[in-house]
């Protein structure tokens, strides 16, 4: 028996691995808009396999964002810690308001189908 995974955000594959043994972690990076990502497993038998042994799936997710959102300023400039802190909450910041458009998008496409 072997399981095979893959990640996709519905348009293309992401991430792909195949025959997964034991333990497995991994990690995957998005750029662009939000959107809704789908995490497939596959359970591929071998012939003449009778039905019996079974194997769990676990999964933890672990979402970070706000990393790499902001430009962090050249060597060459010279602006205080409180400045790059301004700028990076201000990447944040725009962060939180794409965010919220997002889920209220979202909001309008699920009531919209009920």
């Amino acid at each position: 028996m072997t399981i095979d995974a893959y990640v996709s955000d519905g348009t293309s594959q992401i991430w792909s691995k195949y025959d997964l043994k034991d333990q497995t972690n991994f990690s995957f990076r998005t750029h662009g808009e939000p959107r809704d990502y789908k995490f497939c497993t596959k359970n591929v038998m071998e012939n003449g396999y009778s039905s019996g042994p079974t194997m769990k799936i676990q999964m933890e997710l672990i979402v970070e964002t706000g990393y790499d959102m902001f430009e962090k300023p050249n060597a060459n400039e010279k602006i205080k810690p409180i400045e790059e802190e301004l700028i990076r909450l201000e990447s944040v910041m725009a962060n939180i308001v794409d965010t919220l458009s997002y889920q209220e998008q979202r909001e309008v496409k699920l009531r919209d189908t009920n």
